[in-house]
Protein backbone atom coordinates (compact mmCIF):
# COMPACT_ATOMS: atom_id res chain seq x y z
CA UNK A 1 0.00 0.00 0.00
CA UNK A 2 2.76 2.46 0.97
CA UNK A 3 4.80 1.60 -2.12
CA UNK A 4 1.78 2.15 -4.33
CA UNK A 5 0.99 5.50 -2.68
CA UNK A 6 4.58 6.73 -3.09
CA UNK A 7 4.63 5.65 -6.74
CA UNK A 8 1.36 7.43 -7.42
CA UNK A 9 2.60 10.56 -5.67
CA UNK A 10 5.65 10.59 -7.94
CA UNK A 11 3.50 10.24 -11.05
CA UNK A 12 1.16 12.95 -9.74
CA UNK A 13 4.11 15.32 -9.25
CA UNK A 14 5.11 14.90 -12.91
CA UNK A 15 1.50 15.42 -14.04
CA UNK A 16 1.22 18.50 -11.83
CA UNK A 17 4.37 19.97 -13.36
CA UNK A 18 2.93 19.46 -16.85
CA UNK A 19 -0.34 21.09 -15.82
CA UNK A 20 1.43 24.19 -14.53
CA UNK A 21 3.48 24.50 -17.75
CA UNK A 22 0.36 24.25 -19.94
CA UNK A 23 -1.60 26.64 -17.71
CA UNK A 24 1.22 29.19 -17.72
CA UNK A 25 1.51 29.03 -21.51
CA UNK A 26 -2.25 29.43 -22.01
CA UNK A 27 -2.44 32.39 -19.64
CA UNK A 28 0.41 34.17 -21.37
CA UNK A 29 -1.26 33.54 -24.73
CA UNK A 30 -4.47 35.29 -23.64
CA UNK A 31 -5.08 38.67 -25.29
CA UNK A 32 -4.61 41.71 -23.12
CA UNK A 33 -1.86 43.01 -20.87
CA UNK A 34 -2.44 43.23 -17.10
CA UNK A 35 -0.01 46.15 -16.92
CA UNK A 36 -2.21 48.20 -19.28
CA UNK A 37 -5.26 47.37 -17.19
CA UNK A 38 -3.55 48.53 -14.00
CA UNK A 39 -2.27 51.83 -15.39
CA UNK A 40 -4.68 54.72 -14.85
CA UNK A 41 -4.79 56.79 -18.09
CA UNK A 42 -5.42 59.97 -16.09
CA UNK A 43 -2.37 59.36 -13.86
CA UNK A 44 0.09 58.51 -16.64
CA UNK A 45 1.04 62.19 -17.16
CA UNK A 46 0.87 61.80 -20.92
CA UNK A 47 3.50 59.06 -20.98
CA UNK A 48 1.39 55.94 -20.86
CA UNK A 49 4.00 53.68 -22.47
CA UNK A 50 6.57 54.48 -19.80
CA UNK A 51 3.99 53.91 -17.06
CA UNK A 52 3.02 50.52 -18.54
CA UNK A 53 6.69 49.52 -18.85
CA UNK A 54 7.26 50.45 -15.20
CA UNK A 55 4.31 48.34 -14.08
CA UNK A 56 5.49 45.40 -16.20
CA UNK A 57 8.92 45.60 -14.59
CA UNK A 58 7.38 45.77 -11.11
CA UNK A 59 5.22 42.70 -11.76
CA UNK A 60 8.07 40.75 -13.35
CA UNK A 61 6.41 40.62 -16.76
CA UNK A 62 9.32 42.09 -18.67
CA UNK A 63 11.36 38.89 -18.82
CA UNK A 64 11.05 35.95 -21.21
CA UNK A 65 8.24 33.45 -20.65
CA UNK A 66 10.58 30.60 -19.57
CA UNK A 67 12.30 32.91 -17.10
CA UNK A 68 8.92 34.03 -15.70
CA UNK A 69 7.75 30.43 -15.33
CA UNK A 70 10.93 29.26 -13.62
CA UNK A 71 10.75 32.23 -11.25
CA UNK A 72 7.13 31.40 -10.39
CA UNK A 73 7.90 27.68 -10.00
CA UNK A 74 10.85 28.38 -7.69
CA UNK A 75 8.64 30.49 -5.42
CA UNK A 76 5.69 28.06 -5.63
CA UNK A 77 7.82 25.15 -4.41
CA UNK A 78 8.58 27.25 -1.33
CA UNK A 79 4.87 27.93 -0.75
CA UNK A 80 4.86 31.46 -2.16
CA UNK A 81 2.35 31.83 -5.00
CA UNK A 82 2.94 35.55 -5.43
CA UNK A 83 0.64 38.51 -4.96
CA UNK A 84 -2.59 39.54 -6.63
CA UNK A 85 -2.23 42.19 -9.31
CA UNK A 86 -5.49 43.77 -8.19
CA UNK A 87 -5.08 44.49 -4.47
CA UNK A 88 -1.57 43.21 -3.73
CA UNK A 89 -2.70 40.57 -1.24
CA UNK A 90 -0.86 37.22 -1.11
CA UNK A 91 -2.41 34.63 -3.41
CA UNK A 92 -2.49 32.06 -0.61
CA UNK A 93 -4.55 34.43 1.53
CA UNK A 94 -7.02 35.12 -1.29
CA UNK A 95 -7.38 31.42 -2.14
CA UNK A 96 -7.77 30.45 1.51
CA UNK A 97 -10.80 32.70 1.95
CA UNK A 98 -12.48 31.53 -1.24
CA UNK A 99 -11.58 27.85 -0.81
CA UNK A 100 -13.72 27.50 2.30
CA UNK A 101 -16.81 28.75 0.47
CA UNK A 102 -16.23 26.44 -2.51
CA UNK A 103 -15.60 23.42 -0.25
CA UNK A 104 -18.80 24.20 1.61
CA UNK A 105 -20.73 24.24 -1.65
CA UNK A 106 -19.08 21.29 -3.43
CA UNK A 107 -18.81 18.91 -0.46
CA UNK A 108 -22.41 19.51 0.58
CA UNK A 109 -23.54 18.88 -3.00
CA UNK A 110 -21.45 15.71 -3.10
CA UNK A 111 -22.98 14.35 0.10
CA UNK A 112 -26.51 15.18 -1.07
CA UNK A 113 -25.92 13.60 -4.50
CA UNK A 114 -24.50 10.39 -3.02
CA UNK A 115 -27.24 10.18 -0.39
CA UNK A 116 -29.94 10.48 -3.07
CA UNK A 117 -28.33 8.55 -5.94
CA UNK A 118 -27.26 5.45 -3.98
CA UNK A 119 -30.71 4.38 -2.73
CA UNK A 120 -32.31 5.33 -6.06
CA UNK A 121 -29.78 3.22 -7.99
CA UNK A 122 -30.31 0.26 -5.66
CA UNK A 123 -34.09 0.65 -5.87
CA UNK A 124 -34.01 0.75 -9.67
CA UNK A 125 -31.77 -2.34 -9.78
CA UNK A 126 -34.15 -4.28 -7.53
CA UNK A 127 -37.03 -3.38 -9.87
CA UNK A 128 -35.24 -3.82 -13.14
CA UNK A 129 -37.36 -3.34 -16.27
CA UNK A 130 -40.34 -2.22 -14.20
CA UNK A 131 -42.02 1.16 -13.98
CA UNK A 132 -39.84 2.31 -11.06
CA UNK A 133 -36.69 1.44 -13.01
CA UNK A 134 -37.90 3.35 -16.06
CA UNK A 135 -38.79 6.42 -13.97
CA UNK A 136 -35.43 6.48 -12.16
CA UNK A 137 -33.50 5.93 -15.40
CA UNK A 138 -35.41 8.70 -17.15
CA UNK A 139 -34.78 11.06 -14.23
CA UNK A 140 -31.04 10.30 -14.25
CA UNK A 141 -30.89 10.88 -17.99
CA UNK A 142 -32.67 14.21 -17.50
CA UNK A 143 -30.14 15.21 -14.83
CA UNK A 144 -27.28 14.44 -17.22
CA UNK A 145 -28.86 16.20 -20.20
CA UNK A 146 -30.14 19.48 -18.74
CA UNK A 147 -27.38 22.16 -18.54
CA UNK A 148 -26.78 23.40 -15.02
CA UNK A 149 -26.85 27.07 -16.03
CA UNK A 150 -30.30 26.67 -17.63
CA UNK A 151 -31.66 24.92 -14.55
CA UNK A 152 -30.14 27.60 -12.33
CA UNK A 153 -31.68 30.45 -14.32
CA UNK A 154 -35.08 28.73 -14.32
CA UNK A 155 -34.89 28.13 -10.57
CA UNK A 156 -33.88 31.74 -9.89
CA UNK A 157 -36.81 33.04 -11.93
CA UNK A 158 -39.43 30.73 -10.41
CA UNK A 159 -38.31 30.43 -6.78
CA UNK A 160 -36.57 33.77 -6.26
CA UNK A 161 -38.05 36.34 -8.64
CA UNK A 162 -41.63 35.19 -9.14
CA UNK A 163 -42.48 33.70 -5.74
CA UNK A 164 -39.67 35.18 -3.54
CA UNK A 165 -39.23 31.90 -1.68
CA UNK A 166 -35.42 31.99 -1.62
CA UNK A 167 -32.69 34.66 -1.92
CA UNK A 168 -31.38 35.20 -5.42
CA UNK A 169 -27.77 34.68 -4.40
CA UNK A 170 -24.87 35.75 -2.27
CA UNK A 171 -23.32 34.25 0.84
CA UNK A 172 -25.14 33.88 4.17
CA UNK A 173 -25.08 37.21 5.97
CA UNK A 174 -26.37 36.51 9.49
CA UNK A 175 -24.67 33.17 10.08
CA UNK A 176 -27.83 31.52 11.39
CA UNK A 177 -28.81 28.01 10.28
CA UNK A 178 -31.92 29.23 8.48
CA UNK A 179 -30.03 31.93 6.58
CA UNK A 180 -27.26 29.49 5.59
CA UNK A 181 -29.72 26.85 4.39
CA UNK A 182 -31.80 29.35 2.42
CA UNK A 183 -28.71 30.61 0.55
CA UNK A 184 -27.38 27.10 -0.13
CA UNK A 185 -30.57 25.33 -1.23
CA UNK A 186 -30.45 26.34 -4.88
CA UNK A 187 -26.71 26.12 -5.67
CA UNK A 188 -26.32 22.88 -3.72
CA UNK A 189 -29.49 21.39 -5.19
CA UNK A 190 -28.47 22.16 -8.77
CA UNK A 191 -24.92 20.83 -8.37
CA UNK A 192 -26.21 17.72 -6.59
CA UNK A 193 -28.85 17.15 -9.28
CA UNK A 194 -26.22 17.28 -12.02
CA UNK A 195 -23.95 14.83 -10.21
CA UNK A 196 -26.70 12.46 -9.09
CA UNK A 197 -27.53 11.58 -12.71
CA UNK A 198 -24.38 9.60 -13.53
CA UNK A 199 -24.16 8.26 -9.97
CA UNK A 200 -27.61 6.67 -10.22
CA UNK A 201 -26.74 4.95 -13.48
CA UNK A 202 -23.42 3.56 -12.24
CA UNK A 203 -24.86 2.37 -8.93
CA UNK A 204 -27.76 0.72 -10.76
CA UNK A 205 -25.39 -1.10 -13.14
CA UNK A 206 -23.15 -2.27 -10.27
CA UNK A 207 -26.16 -3.42 -8.24
CA UNK A 208 -27.61 -5.37 -11.16
CA UNK A 209 -24.28 -7.15 -11.60
CA UNK A 210 -24.10 -7.89 -7.89
CA UNK A 211 -27.66 -9.20 -7.74
CA UNK A 212 -26.81 -11.69 -10.49
CA UNK A 213 -23.68 -12.97 -8.72
CA UNK A 214 -23.48 -16.43 -7.17
CA UNK A 215 -23.01 -15.30 -3.57
CA UNK A 216 -26.14 -13.12 -3.65
CA UNK A 217 -28.20 -15.89 -5.23
CA UNK A 218 -26.92 -18.27 -2.55
CA UNK A 219 -27.79 -15.79 0.20
CA UNK A 220 -31.31 -15.44 -1.18
CA UNK A 221 -31.65 -19.23 -1.31
CA UNK A 222 -30.68 -19.38 2.38
CA UNK A 223 -33.56 -17.04 3.22
CA UNK A 224 -31.66 -13.80 3.80
CA UNK A 225 -34.10 -10.87 3.89
CA UNK A 226 -34.06 -8.23 1.18
CA UNK A 227 -32.94 -5.39 3.46
CA UNK A 228 -30.06 -7.42 4.89
CA UNK A 229 -29.18 -8.65 1.41
CA UNK A 230 -28.86 -5.09 0.14
CA UNK A 231 -26.99 -3.85 3.21
CA UNK A 232 -24.55 -6.74 3.60
CA UNK A 233 -23.95 -7.90 0.03
CA UNK A 234 -25.14 -5.55 -2.71
CA UNK A 235 -24.16 -2.18 -1.19
CA UNK A 236 -20.54 -3.21 -0.39
CA UNK A 237 -20.20 -4.43 -3.97
CA UNK A 238 -21.34 -1.00 -5.21
CA UNK A 239 -18.93 1.00 -3.03
CA UNK A 240 -15.86 0.66 -5.34
CA UNK A 241 -17.94 1.90 -8.27
CA UNK A 242 -19.36 4.75 -6.20
CA UNK A 243 -15.90 5.86 -5.02
CA UNK A 244 -14.45 5.73 -8.55
CA UNK A 245 -17.33 7.69 -10.08
CA UNK A 246 -17.21 10.36 -7.36
CA UNK A 247 -13.47 10.83 -7.94
CA UNK A 248 -13.98 10.99 -11.71
CA UNK A 249 -16.84 13.48 -11.39
CA UNK A 250 -14.96 15.87 -9.10
CA UNK A 251 -13.30 17.88 -11.93
CA UNK A 252 -16.66 18.26 -13.66
CA UNK A 253 -18.22 19.31 -10.38
CA UNK A 254 -15.56 21.95 -9.82
CA UNK A 255 -16.13 23.17 -13.38
CA UNK A 256 -19.85 23.34 -12.74
CA UNK A 257 -19.19 25.27 -9.54
CA UNK A 258 -17.59 28.04 -11.62
CA UNK A 259 -20.89 28.65 -13.42
CA UNK A 260 -23.08 28.16 -10.35
CA UNK A 261 -20.99 30.49 -8.18
CA UNK A 262 -21.15 33.16 -10.85
CA UNK A 263 -24.93 32.86 -11.25
CA UNK A 264 -25.62 32.85 -7.50
CA UNK A 265 -22.88 35.36 -6.58
CA UNK A 266 -21.32 32.76 -4.31
CA UNK A 267 -17.91 34.01 -3.07
CA UNK A 268 -15.90 30.93 -3.96
CA UNK A 269 -13.07 29.89 -6.25
CA UNK A 270 -15.32 29.80 -9.30
CA UNK A 271 -16.33 33.42 -9.05
CA UNK A 272 -12.74 34.36 -8.21
CA UNK A 273 -11.57 32.60 -11.38
CA UNK A 274 -13.99 34.51 -13.61
CA UNK A 275 -13.04 37.85 -12.02
CA UNK A 276 -9.33 37.04 -12.38
CA UNK A 277 -9.72 36.15 -16.06
CA UNK A 278 -11.38 39.50 -16.73
CA UNK A 279 -8.63 41.40 -14.90
CA UNK A 280 -5.76 39.21 -16.22
CA UNK A 281 -4.66 38.47 -12.67
CA UNK A 282 -2.12 35.79 -13.58
CA UNK A 283 -0.93 34.87 -10.04
CA UNK A 284 -4.51 34.24 -8.87
CA UNK A 285 -5.32 32.14 -11.95
CA UNK A 286 -2.16 30.05 -11.60
CA UNK A 287 -2.93 29.58 -7.91
CA UNK A 288 -6.46 28.38 -8.70
CA UNK A 289 -5.18 25.96 -11.36
CA UNK A 290 -2.54 24.61 -8.98
CA UNK A 291 -5.03 24.20 -6.14
CA UNK A 292 -7.62 22.40 -8.29
CA UNK A 293 -4.98 20.15 -9.88
CA UNK A 294 -3.58 19.13 -6.50
CA UNK A 295 -7.08 18.49 -5.18
CA UNK A 296 -8.06 16.29 -8.13
CA UNK A 297 -4.81 14.30 -8.02
CA UNK A 298 -5.06 13.70 -4.27
CA UNK A 299 -8.72 12.73 -4.49
CA UNK A 300 -7.95 10.19 -7.22
CA UNK A 301 -5.13 8.73 -5.12
CA UNK A 302 -7.43 8.55 -2.10
CA UNK A 303 -10.11 6.91 -4.25
CA UNK A 304 -7.67 4.18 -5.33
CA UNK A 305 -6.66 3.52 -1.73
CA UNK A 306 -10.29 3.44 -0.54
CA UNK A 307 -11.23 1.13 -3.39
CA UNK A 308 -8.48 -1.26 -2.35
CA UNK A 309 -9.68 -1.06 1.26
CA UNK A 310 -13.31 -1.92 0.48
CA UNK A 311 -12.60 -4.37 -2.36
CA UNK A 312 -9.97 -7.02 -1.63
CA UNK A 313 -9.99 -8.09 -5.27
CA UNK A 314 -8.10 -4.92 -6.22
CA UNK A 315 -4.35 -5.42 -6.48
CA UNK A 316 -2.61 -2.09 -6.02
CA UNK A 317 0.77 -3.22 -7.30
CA UNK A 318 -0.79 -4.54 -10.47
CA UNK A 319 -2.73 -1.32 -11.02
CA UNK A 320 0.40 0.75 -10.45
CA UNK A 321 2.12 -0.99 -13.34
Amino acid sequence: MLRFALRRLGISAVVLLGITIVAFAILRALPGDPAEILVDPMAANGNREAAVAAVRARLGLDGSYPAQYLSWLREAVQGNLGFSYGDGRPVTEVLGRRLLATCQLVLTSLVVAAAVATPLGLWAARRRQRLADYVVSAGSLLAISVPSFFLALAAIYVLCVKYSLLPTGGAPSTGTVGDTVSHMVLPVGILAFAMAGPLVRYVRAAAIESLASDYVITAKAKGVGELRLIRSHVLPACLPTLITVVAAQLPAMLGGAVVIEQLFAWPGLGRLTVDSVLSRDYPILLGVVLLIAVTVLLVNLLADLLTAAVDTRVQLEGRAR
